[in-house]
C-alpha cells in the first residue's frame, strides 16, 4: 500500500493505492484458513485505527471517518461468517475490496495524524516561546549570580532552537522530520526545565500539551 500526500500553497489532499501482485492462479492459492487470518489481521487494523481516531477527536473532527470504520468492521463480520468453501474466489475478492478501502483509510488517518501532530507541536512551540520570555523578565529580579546568567544564557540557546523550530513548522514538514522536531521541542523543555530546577522554579513539561 502506497499513500500520496501532496501539497499547494494551502491546499493539501492525500489518497493511497495499493500494489497486487497478479497470477493465474492467485484466488486457488489463498486457502479458506488465508482468508480467515487476513481477515483477522484486518480487524486488528481497524481497532487500532478507531483507537487512533478517538485520541484525534479532540482536535479533529473524525465522525465520518469513525462511521467508515464500523461499516468496514461489519461488512468484515458478515464475510467472515459467511464465507462458502465452494466458491472461495468470491469471498477472497470480496475481502480485496474491503482491503482496498480499508488502505485508503490508512492513508488518510496517518495524513491527519501528521496535521495534529504539526499543529500540535506549533502551538507547543509558540507557548514555550512565550513562556521562555516571560521567564527572562522574572529572573531580571534575582539579581546577578553565576547560576542566574547560566539559564539565562540557557534561555537565550533554547529560544533561538525554538525560533527556527517555529519556522520549519510553517513550512510542509516530511512526516520523519516531523519526528525530529517533537524530539529536539523534548530536549529544549527538558533544557529549560533544568535550568528551572538550579532556580528552585517550577517547569513546563511537554506531556502537559
Amino acid at each position: 500500500s502506497y499513500g500520496v500526500n501532496a501539497t499547494v500553497g494551502d491546499i493539501y489532499k492525500t489518497t493511497s493505492f495499493e500494489v497486487v501482485a497478479e497470477s493465474d492462479g492467485d484466488n486457488e492459492t489463498m486457502t479458506q484458513e488465508d482468508l480467515l487470518s487476513a481477515i483477522e489481521r484486518a480487524f486488528r487494523f481497524i481497532d487500532k485505527a478507531n483507537a487512533t481516531a478517538m485520541a484525534l477527536q479532540e482536535d479533529y473532527d473524525m465522525a465520518l471517518f469513525v462511521e467508515k470504520l464500523n461499516g468496514l468492521n461489519a461488512s468484515l463480520t458478515e464475510l467472515s461468517e459467511n464465507i462458502d468453501p465452494d466458491d472461495l474466489e468470491a469471498s477472497v475478492e470480496g475481502f480485496r475490496d474491503i482491503r482496498r478501502e480499508i488502505s485508503q483509510l490508512g492513508g488518510l488517518l496517518s495524513s491527519v495524524t501528521k496535521n495534529v501532530k504539526e499543529m500540535k507541536a506549533l502551538q507547543f512551540t509558540e507557548r514555550m516561546m512565550r513562556r521562555i520570555v516571560d521567564l527572562k523578565g522574572r529572573i531580571s529580579g534575582l539579581g546577578e549570580s553565576a547560576e542566574v546568567e547560566e539559564f539565562r544564557s540557557s534561555l537565550d540557546a533554547q529560544a533561538r532552537k525554538l525560533e527556527r523550530l517555529w519556522l520549519t513548522l510553517n513550512t510542509t514538514v516530511p512526516q520523519d522530520d516531523l519526528e525530529g522536531i517533537l524530539n529536539e521541542l523534548e530536549n529544549v523543555t527538558e533544557g529549560v526545565d533544568s535550568g528551572l530546577d538550579g532556580l528552585s522554579g517550577e517547569g513546563l513539561t511537554l506531556k502537559e500539551m
